[in-house]
């Protein structure tokens, strides 16, 4: 449901941390075995019933620690699977001036790290729009040109 109140979207950084290998004359530098990827940033304009921003309360609800013994002892669940259905692709689109989809970021096995803050605010007289921001965690993104 916040795909159709996004207003911002930050697409990550990436960097690689060089190998340092000391060297009588020097310090030679190669290159990183792996990247880290900076937090996809999301600012979303949230719905009057607050359902997006449920939707993803929700989504950090069903991985964080059980609240009562009931939901901690199903001993049963598959651990992998359950892991798995806290994952999700999310994808970014970018459009053309005539607002055709142009290319899109596909964030791969992704995750809500952090849910921002919601005030209240009704000392305007317009109409009140509430946002929030969201932070992403994934694994590895791609750019797919064939949208």
């Amino acid at each position: 449901m916040v795909e159709y109140f996004c207003t911002t979207v930050n697409i990550p950084g990436i960097s690689g941390i060089p190998a340092e290998f000391p060297t009588p004359f020097t310090t030679i530098k190669v290159t990183p075995d792996h990247l880290q990827f900076s937090p996809l940033q999301i600012t979303f304009k949230v719905d009057e019933d607050l359902r997006n921003y449920e939707e993803i309360l929700n989504w950090m609800f069903s991985y964080a620690f059980p609240n009562t013994y009931d939901e901690y002892k199903n001993s049963n669940v598959d651990k992998k699977a359950l892991y798995q259905s806290k994952l999700s692709d999310l994808s970014v689109f970018t459009s053309t001036n005539k607002y055709n989809p142009n290319v899109e970021f596909v964030f791969k096995d992704a995750f809500p790290t952090d849910l921002g803050d919601l005030t209240f605010e009704i000392s305007t007289s317009d109409v009140p729009v509430m946002t929030c921001t969201a932070s992403f965690s994934y694994t590895n993104f791609y750019i797919n040109r064939n949208t």
